[in-house]
This record gives C-alpha cells, structure tokens and sequence, in this order.
C-alpha cells in the first residue's frame, strides 16, 4: 500500500483544523498540550521548534503564541500546503526512509508526538531528528503504549495488536505500522544517540469520566499507561 497516498487521503477526509484557543480543544488535545508545556516547552520562547508529523499543526501553531519559530514536516503534501498559510516553513518527507529537508544542528527542539507508530524504520526517523537538533536540545516524544495491561487483557480474548493499515479493523492497531512499550522505545532512543539517562518520563493514563477525558499518571506506569511521553535531550 502506498503510505503517503494513505495519509493523504486521511488528512484530506477529516480535514480537522482546530481553532487557535486552547478553550475550543478538546478535551484530550488540551490536556496534552498542557503537558506539553508542564515538561519544558513553555521555556521555547524565540526557539526553534521542529514538529514532526505536524498533521494540521495544532500544538505548533499554539506554541507560536507562545514566541517558538515554527518548522514542521509531514508525509501529506496537503498538510504541508495547509501549514505554509499558517506561517509555518514545512516540507513534505516520508520519514520512513527519507532525509529531513533542513539543516544538521538546526533545532532548539523537536516535538514528535503520535507518530513514530506511523513510520515503518522508526530508528531511521529518530536517527535523523537526532541529526537536526542542536546540542543539548530537547525531543518530545509520545507514542501508544500497546503493552500496557489492559492491551494485554485484548490479546487474550483475541484481539491481537497486529499494526495495520486498515483503520476500520478493530481487532488491530488501526493506522499504526509499528508497535511500541516503553523499553522499545528507549532502546531506539539510545541508539539514535539520545542521552536516555536524562529522560523525563510523563507517561500517562487516558481515561473518560463523565463526558470528559482525564490524563494521569499511575503507578507502575510502563504496566498501565496507556501513552508514552518523554523528553530526552541530545
């Protein structure tokens, strides 16, 4: 199946652009961008930022009122024609197997949130996000974590969590190619080159309680997290 052709066609039909006001968020992506501010991005304030895989851009462009120089890169020519006329500089790239069209050392920080599970060589993704970012600067990363408990309790009533493309099979992990808990996750950090001793770890439980999705951190987090969030400098 042609992955870009795929993507393109997501972006095309949900065509999803948020307002520019964390009030009119919903619930999951406010609090995710408030977490995101919480591990350190607040303190980008005339940086520049990366996003990779910004989709419609949504937590760049709220960082931009925020003072970050935004850059971003995505794999839908459409979202890349949508994030130039929010005066965002983007280009187009399939990660999987291609170069980030900017410059080595060029980024104060990288903001790579849901969508390492979209990438077939996620080693080669978060080897080039290594290149691109200055030294010292910060990844924000946040993935699905398929291993926590309650995954677990899927497969054994036989919903195996095989990565599919196919978005309407529920017994799968609907669009995500790869699989991750958080040792895999490290493991590919660490060999990008990532200072995994520095790791910050906000992993965090989803949950909806009247109406309303709640992010909070268990115990025991690698068991029953369901999103995996860190921040490792290079």
């Amino acid at each position: 199946m042609d992955v870009k052709k795929h993507y393109e066609k997501q972006y095309v039909k949900k065509d999803d652009h948020q307002a520019l006001s964390i009030s009119k968020l919903s619930s999951w992506h406010k609090k995710i961008f408030l977490m995101f501010l919480e591990s350190g991005a607040d303190e980008l304030n005339g940086k520049k930022v990366l996003d990779v895989g910004s989709w419609n851009g949504m937590l760049l462009r709220l960082l931009m009122q925020r003072g970050v120089i935004p850059f971003a890169v995505d794999i839908s020519p459409s979202s890349v024609k949508y994030l130039h006329s929010q005066g965002i500089t983007a280009r187009q790239v399939d990660l999987s197997d291609g170069r980030i069209p900017f410059a080595s050392r060029a980024f104060d920080a990288v903001i790579m949130s849901e969508t390492i599970e979209h990438i077939f060589d996620g080693q080669h993704a978060l080897d080039e996000v290594y290149r691109v970012l200055k030294k010292g600067g910060s990844l924000y990363i946040t993935t699905h974590n398929t291993f926590n408990v309650f995954m677990r309790l899927k497969f054994l009533l036989g919903m195996v969590p095989t990565p599919s493309l196919d978005v309407s099979d529920k017994t799968t992990c609907g669009e995500h190619i790869r699989i991750f808990n958080e040792k895999t996750l490290k493991r590919l950090l660490y060999q990008a080159g990532f200072k995994c001793t520095k790791l910050k770890d906000r992993s965090f439980l989803a949950i909806k309680l009247a109406g309303s999705i709640r992010l909070v951190e268990p115990p025991f987090k690698s068991l029953f997290s369901n999103h995996i969030f860190f921040v490792v400098k290079k």
